[in-house]
């Protein structure tokens, strides 16, 4: 990221993250972000988004 680009007051400024979560039933890794970079000026609003858990097993009927 060039130096014009970085954070100035009032922002919040991340560089090369990454998050990486274990496989389901165990067999390797799953990267969600790698080496995400990027921005976030005063008042803006900033969500990752991705499938929830509770998603993988649908609900039960007793």
């Amino acid at each position: 990221m060039a130096a014009a680009n970085k954070a100035t007051s009032g922002s919040l400024w991340l560089e090369k993250i990454s998050k990486v979560f274990p496989a389901r039933g165990g067999g390797g890794e799953v990267t969600a972000v790698n080496a995400v970079s990027l921005t976030i000026q005063q008042g803006e609003f900033l969500t990752l988004l991705g499938p929830s858990p509770a998603a993988a097993k649908p609900p039960r009927c007793a």
